[in-house]
């Protein structure tokens, strides 16, 4: 078992040794930098990690900050339990520790994504998908070194969601279930990720999904004592339904109509908004069922419907929900699909617009455009557009490929 993983690792770094190599210069770049500066500060992280010390301490954890003013834990009790070992270590050692995962998650990531499209989109062997995994990575530079400032745990997640649907696609549905199900247990809200299992009858992972879930419950119950646990369970649906008090986002679709049609529209938007995403999917789901590939290369690319579906709603969270910008790496699998699309496509106009839209979606920084501008910038919600963009170019091209199959444009 320990040669056979040796192995894996090894032909993993050989195969992809430029991406992972340049990622690893990147963020420990990064790290060195924040030190040097005094920046490396994660406050997310030391909300989790003050959060699980007054766990253990039996203190109270929701509703109170940790850190700074807006630093409310509002995780649940089991993801809380999870950061309880970092609580062995001192600050800095602990933020070492937990900078070098998503750093590891980041790459990981990256690479079951491209894995997903070279295997089950394209059906191709890209010789240059070193060069595009490295072009995804600047693709998401403001978001990911936001991720990594802050301590979050968002590129976990991608990683856990991503991993989840390549293990459902290999039928690996006990191991898929409980992918996603951990991150459905960081975030409720994932759960919304289940409906393209439902339609493309992926029940076993669905099953999978609900038996981890019962068992983070349990485990959470069995460590915090019943009467404490009710009461934290209770205490964090408090935090996550008070959460739109103390967060505001100038990118959710929302205040993008507030901004530039002075709608007036309320936080109970958000659930129309909700609604009308699930209603658009199911439509487009059974739509792209009916359509019957004229040219493919293995049936593999049945695949692309649930794929782009699956990566697609994940894409518009950030685009319904009040979240911080780092939330927008929830784009990464979109991004890393056209990518590859956009490599063999000899389209220039299509080419051209992908810049444009990634400029927006990860260029603005105060550094480059000045404070004016990038303020001007951020109040436009142009992140949140250009994102809702390149949810619809994905779409979009998905679409083209079903229909005409993919051997039509990556055979040129």
């Amino acid at each position: 078992m320990k040669k056979n993983f040796l192995e894996i690792l090894k032909k993993t770094f050989s195969e992809n040794k430029g991406f992972i190599l340049f990622s690893l210069f990147f963020f420990c770049l990064i790290f060195t930098l924040e030190n040097i500066n005094g920046r490396f500060w994660l406050y997310d992280f030391k909300v989790y990690y003050l959060a699980a010390k007054a766990l253990i301490s039996g203190n109270q954890i929701y509703g109170i900050p940790f850190g700074l003013d807006t630093g409310f834990y509002k995780y649940s009790p089991f993801t809380l339990l999870t950061f309880t070992p970092y609580c062995l270590l001192p600050y800095f050692a602990a933020s070492c520790i937990h900078y070098a995962i998503i750093s590891i998650s980041t790459i990981l990531s990256v690479l079951v994504i491209q894995k997903i499209m070279a295997h089950y989109v394209f059906s191709i062997t890209n010789q240059k998908k070193n060069l595009i995994m490295s072009i995804a990575i600047i693709c998401i530079i403001r978001h990911i070194f936001r991720e990594l400032h802050m301590g979050n745990v968002n590129i976990i997640i991608v990683m856990l969601l991503s991993s989840g649907l390549l293990l459902s696609i290999k039928n690996k549905s006990l191991l898929s279930g409980i992918f996603i199900g951990l991150a459905i247990m960081i975030k409720p809200y994932f759960i919304l990720l289940l409906l393209p299992m439902l339609f493309y009858k992926k029940i076993k992972t669905i099953l999978s999904v609900g038996i981890t879930i019962v068992f983070a419950l349990g485990i959470s119950f069995l460590i915090l004592g019943f009467s404490n646990g009710i009461h934290l369970h209770k205490s964090w649906l408090t935090a996550m339904l008070g959460h739109n008090s103390y967060i505001t986002s100038n990118d959710n679709l929302q205040s993008i109509l507030n901004f530039y049609f002075n709608a007036g529209l309320t936080n109970t938007f958000q659930l129309y908004v909700l609604i009308f995403v699930v209603i658009i999917y199911s439509i487009f789901t059974l739509l792209s069922k009916q359509v019957k590939q004229k040219i493919t290369i293995s049936d593999n690319n049945k695949q692309l419907p649930l794929i782009i579906g699956y990566f697609a709603l994940f894409a518009i969270i950030p685009n319904i929900l009040l979240t911080d910008t780092e939330h927008f790496l929830f784009s990464l699998p979109l991004i890393l699909f056209l990518l590859n699309y956009l490599f063999f496509w000899k389209n220039y106009l299509a080419i051209c617009l992908f810049i444009l839209l990634i400029f927006f979606y990860s260029g603005n920084s105060s550094d480059i455009m000045g404070n004016e501008l990038a303020d001007k910038i951020d109040k436009m919600g142009l992140l949140g557009i250009s994102n809702l963009l390149l949810i619809t170019f994905s779409v979009f091209v998905s679409y083209k490929l079903n229909n005409k199959g993919v051997k039509s444009y990556t055979s040129s």
